[in-house]
């Protein structure tokens, strides 16, 4: 986060970023990719983060 906080996706570690939903694998790519398809969308990064408990991961999407 920058002095304006402004949040900046640089990149990711990995291409196949994998998700836990619910006990469930998602993949991250496959959802930026459908997104992509909507017309009013120019840019979106789709993240994760660690709940902490058995349900695994929040899902983010951060659309521009």
């Amino acid at each position: 986060m920058d002095d304006d906080n402004d949040v900046q996706i640089i990149g990711r570690m990995s291409k196949a970023e994998r998700l836990k939903v619910f006990g469930d694998v998602v993949y991250t790519m496959p959802i930026e990719n459908a997104m992509k398809h909507c017309e009013k969308i120019k840019e979106i990064a789709v993240i994760g983060r660690d709940t902490g408990i058995a349900m695994g991961h929040e899902v983010i999407y951060c659309v521009a």
